[in-house]
């Protein structure tokens, strides 16, 4: 088998053509914060007897400016391992091109997890990272709506996550073409499902159909679309600053059965001025994740934050000694990051020492 081939172009797009011996392609959409010279997936995708081209735009900018290297790659890379099927594959910022990428040319099936049918909204991932709107190298949502592909279009979205939530709804409303399967998971969904072994089934032949993958592990989401819909708005009114009335919040349906939701609902009390209420939430949501069968499973870097935010409300509210306990236990349970040594710094501790009033 030819050994693979990388290279950057001068839109400093970086890519990695992978041949394969399944007779399918593949063409994999790197997440954010993946260094130039390595590809989000590549291990994963090296298990597979697929050819794989995969992508990554090192600058974290959604592959702005680089459509054009795009098309050309996969054109190139389509004459010469002459597939039978193409694949549009990614998670996140890869989720978003890979949908763009799979309903611009339609000819091969998506599977997009947490792709941003609209970029640049309150609180998402495209925002964080300096995509401020809309911009000409995406299709608009009119343009995706309108979007006729003959293959299958897959998307994946995390309903414990508000901008995932949005999209949810935003995708049933326009893309009456697509499997939408909405997840009791985060936006990290793709994560998630890797850890409870769905993924490796997923791609190993992308014959079997996801549902028959997901309900056997409780991992599909039973909320209505009205009340996604109303989370991701509510996310998104959070997100830019705006008060949120706490009775809206918790009438949703969908509250109980969502650690994400009662997150918000808890950042709410905290912004409506009850700190130590909002500490209080928090304390009873991380027990109830831990005792739920399948949120305890949801991607530590997500469970984590929530003790983490719990200590740094009560540093806020002046309860060093009560922070400083609940970060040792972060300690035990998670690994150490710089945001929790930061904390524990506030707090009067180190990792390796007892709290002190």
């Amino acid at each position: 088998m030819p050994a693979p081939t990388s290279g950057q172009t001068p839109s400093k797009l970086c890519y990695r053509v992978q041949p394969g011996t399944s007779g399918y392609l593949v063409v994999v959409f790197s997440q954010v914060r993946v260094p130039p010279g390595k590809f989000g997936l590549e291990r994963l995708f090296a298990g597979t007897r697929h050819a794989c081209l995969f992508f990554n735009d090192p600058r974290n900018r959604w592959y702005l400016d680089q459509q054009n290297d795009i098309g050309h790659l996969i054109d190139k890379t389509i004459d010469t391992q002459k597939p039978s099927r193409i694949i549009y594959y990614g998670s996140s910022m890869g989720g978003t091109a890979a949908l763009h990428a799979g309903l611009s040319r339609r000819d091969g099936d998506i599977h997009a997890f947490g792709a941003e049918l609209l970029t640049g909204q309150p609180g998402s991932q495209s925002l964080e990272h300096g995509i401020s709107a809309q911009t000409a190298d995406f299709l608009s949502l009119e343009t995706l709506a309108e979007a006729n592909t003959p293959h299958s279009v897959h998307l994946y979205y995390g309903g414990f996550d508000g901008t995932d939530a949005a999209n949810v709804a935003r995708a049933a409303d326009n893309l009456s073409q697509t499997y939408i399967h909405l997840l009791a998971s985060t936006h990290a969904s793709h994560d998630h499902l890797y850890s409870r072994n769905v993924i490796r089934q997923l791609i190993k032949t992308f014959d079997r159909d996801p549902q028959t993958l997901l309900v056997p592990k409780s991992l599909l989401l039973d909320a209505d679309l009205a009340s996604l819909s109303a989370f991701g708005r509510l996310w998104e009114t959070f997100s830019k600053g705006e008060t949120l009335q706490l009775d809206e919040l918790k009438a949703l349906p969908i509250f109980n059965s969502n650690p994400g939701l009662q997150w918000l609902y808890a950042e709410a009390v905290s912004q409506n001025g009850d700190v130590t209420k909002a500490a209080h939430l928090l304390e009873h949501l991380d027990q109830a994740i831990e005792a739920q069968p399948v949120w305890r499973t949801l991607p530590k870097r997500w469970r984590k934050q929530i003790p983490l935010r719990r200590a740094d409300m009560l540093l806020d509210a002046g309860y060093r000694s009560q922070a400083a306990h609940v970060l040792e236990d972060a300690f035990v349970r998670f690994s150490a990051d710089d945001r929790m040594r930061s904390l524990a710094k506030r707090a009067g501790f180190s990792k390796a020492e007892k709290p002190t009033d």
